[in-house]
């Protein structure tokens, strides 16, 4: 799967335009037209590749089911957007009850920026991951904290602090 996606994903046109800009630059051809003709049409097909092959690699992705998304993931990300909304809904109503935006279509507000009322929130799920399998948790944790540690230890880095 990885070596389709690598040739499909990979063949753009980089090569075969290098190639053109080298005999396009070349002094010992003579024939501009010949130049001219070879840099066109490898610009043209690397245009192409990258139109063609670059829009349809996510599908193929997709269709050869390559990327996985752990459930605690998809938790993870569900409970995430429910704390958004929450806290957007938070700062609706207090928009809401200002005095100075009293002449605002506060409907019209809500159906544009699509604020969904609190109580159809509390509705949905809590954060529980009780039903999550155990070795996919602590690999969320895992990444997660490795990441962090990532991050510190790169800013440490650039600030100084650590040496090589």
């Amino acid at each position: 799967k990885e070596f389709i996606v690598l040739v499909y994903g990979g063949l753009r046109g980089a090569l075969g335009l290098s190639l053109a800009l080298m005999v396009y630059v070349d002094d010992t051809i003579h024939n501009d037209r010949f130049k001219d003709l070879t840099l066109f049409y490898m610009s043209g097909m690397a245009v192409l590749t990258l139109l063609v092959n670059g829009t349809t690699c996510g599908p193929l992705v997709n269709y050869l089911q390559m990327i996985h998304v752990p459930a605690i993931k998809h938790r993870l990300y569900q409970n995430c957007k429910l704390r958004i909304n929450k806290q957007v809904s938070r700062h609706y109503e207090q928009l809401e009850g200002s005095r100075h935006l009293t002449m605002a279509n506060w409907k019209k507000v809500r159906t544009i920026c699509h604020v969904e009322k609190q109580a159809s929130q509390e509705r949905e799920s809590a954060s529980d991951y009780s039903s999550m399998p155990a070795d996919e948790i602590f690999e969320e944790l895992r990444y997660r904290i490795l990441k962090e540690v990532k991050r510190i230890t790169w800013e440490q880095y650039e600030q100084g602090h650590a040496s090589e």
